[in-house]
């Protein structure tokens, strides 16, 4: 008998010693990522098709659905994941959320040669049947070329219940359709090229100096160095009978150039500078800097390949400290030949 009520009592003890764990552990069933309920995100944006224009602010939009019974994120767990590409320029994500969800939620990128867009749980976030979660990512595009999410290669990702899907655990009834839909979303990025934007007077030289026909108005041809270079004015152009031409037949060292009249700048603004082209050849597209004291600096953007058929260059650059004014310049500095046409030269906000 004596043996039957000691291991009663024990018993009443571990009842007794669970209820004051689960007294001081109130939210036991948070713990786990999340628990119940079917999530699925749809990305889209507030673009009325798949085209955008470089430095035109639009907006990336993740809409978070839930479709089962209430979803539970116990703290510092990710809700929704997607990588992101560099030659972006980010705004501040914003976070809104339906009647019913309960919970704070932060947003934020992370990483800077591999970037993600992440949100995660504050405490603990509830998202109820039907509830919804709708993450908008201002984005400007600082370069023309093809925008995707979520970015191509390495570490590729679009997900809700990322923490789930990662280590994977089973905490909805369906752990397989936490992908974005579509899982991959393309934009088009096209040049500025409206007047009250480019920078450049007569960009597509289709004005010609009435002192010299020979040259586009507010342009200038110079090289410097051992060869033989011929500048042409008018060529036949992307969609114009106007262009400009550099032709190198021998050459030695240097480079030839067609530049425009330089703008004044101050230390830290961001440009964008864009250009059609067609060469036979490899070129170089260098920003000249006029710097305070009267002297230049000149930095090199990515090299242009070779195109037969006219093509695009753009890239987004900053200004250094102490510069004053600057042109940018699209050079030869080898024999072959370059046509250059429709010139732009955005600031970024």
């Amino acid at each position: 008998m004596n043996k039957k009520i000691e291991s009663h009592d024990s018993l009443k003890v571990f009842i007794l010693g669970f209820a004051l764990v689960a007294l001081f552990i109130p939210n036991l069933a948070a713990i786990n990522a999340s628990t119940g309920g079917d999530l699925t995100v749809t990305q889209s944006t507030n673009l009325s098709g798949n085209s955008a224009t470089v430095s035109t602010p639009f907006n990336l939009i993740f809409t978070i659905s839930n479709s089962g019974s209430t979803s539970t994120f116990s703290d510092k767990t990710t809700i929704f994941s997607t990588a992101l590409s560099n030659k972006i320029n980010y705004g501040t994500p914003t976070i809104s959320k339906s009647e019913g969800v309960s919970g704070d939620i932060e947003c934020k990128i992370n990483g800077f040669f591999r970037k993600s867009l992440n949100c995660t749980a504050k405490n603990v976030v509830s998202v109820p049947v039907d509830g919804t979660i709708v993450i908008t990512q201002k984005i400007t595009p600082t370069a023309v070329g093809t925008f995707v999410n979520p970015k191509l290669g390495e570490r590729t990702h679009c997900k809700v219940d990322y923490t789930s899907s990662v280590k994977g655990d089973v905490f909805e009834s369906n752990e397989n359709n936490n992908n974005c839909v579509p899982q991959s979303l393309s934009i088009v990025i096209d040049s500025a090229t409206a007047s009250g934007n480019n920078l450049i007077l007569n960009p597509s030289v289709e004005i010609v100096d009435p002192t010299n026909t020979s040259f586009p108005e507010n342009w200038v041809s110079s090289y410097w160095g051992t060869n033989n270079t011929v500048f042409t004015y008018p060529v036949a152009g992307l969609d114009s009978a106007k262009a400009i031409s550099i032709n190198i037949s021998s050459y030695t060292n240097g480079d030839a150039r067609w530049e425009f009249k330089e703008i004044p700048v101050k230390p830290l603004e961001t440009y964008t500078f864009s250009d059609w082209y067609k060469s036979n050849t490899t070129t170089y597209p260098i920003v000249r800097f006029t710097m305070g004291d009267g002297s230049f600096y000149y930095f090199a953007l990515r090299a242009a390949s070779s195109s037969p058929e006219w093509k695009q260059f753009s890239e987004t650059f900053r200004v250094p400290f102490a510069a004053k004014a600057m042109s940018v310049s699209h050079t030869l500095n080898s024999v072959g030949t370059l046509s250059l046409d429709k010139y732009s030269l955005v600031k970024l906000p």
